[in-house]
């Protein structure tokens, strides 16, 4: 019965053995790579917009209208970040007396829509 214990055990160990052997020529490989990043730009309708009209009144109101589509572009790859802002500055027709205050202005971005391949 010894004999057979010292077979098993042997044959036990020689199984664990085969199972953690690392495969036939493995070792570690230098390895190296160049990332290139793209770029960050964004693009912005540059020409004239019409808001339509309104009638002159003493008392405030409301014109709106779209001012066209504002697009990021971020190709710089790995884990970036952006925030785009917008600045406003004061509506000044001639007469220069019907000017409208950069205050008295607002924007509202819209629909942010993303495509391709977003990270959170």
């Amino acid at each position: 019965m010894t004999i057979r214990r010292l077979v098993l055990l042997v044959g036990a160990v020689a199984a664990v053995g085969a199972v953690t052997a690392l495969p036939g020529g493995a070792a570690d490989t230098p390895t190296s790579f160049t990332l290139t990043g793209g770029l960050l730009s964004i693009s912005a309708p540059t020409g004239n917009v019409s808001l339509g009209t309104q009638v002159a009144s003493t008392s405030a109101t409301t014109i709106s209208g779209h001012l066209g589509i504002v697009t990021v572009t971020d190709q710089r790859g790995g884990a970036t970040t952006w925030v785009a802002s917008v600045i406003v500055t004061a509506f000044t027709p001639t007469p220069a007396a019907t000017a409208i205050p950069a205050t008295q202005v607002s924007y509202a971005a819209g629909t942010v829509t993303q495509a391709g391949v977003t990270t959170a």
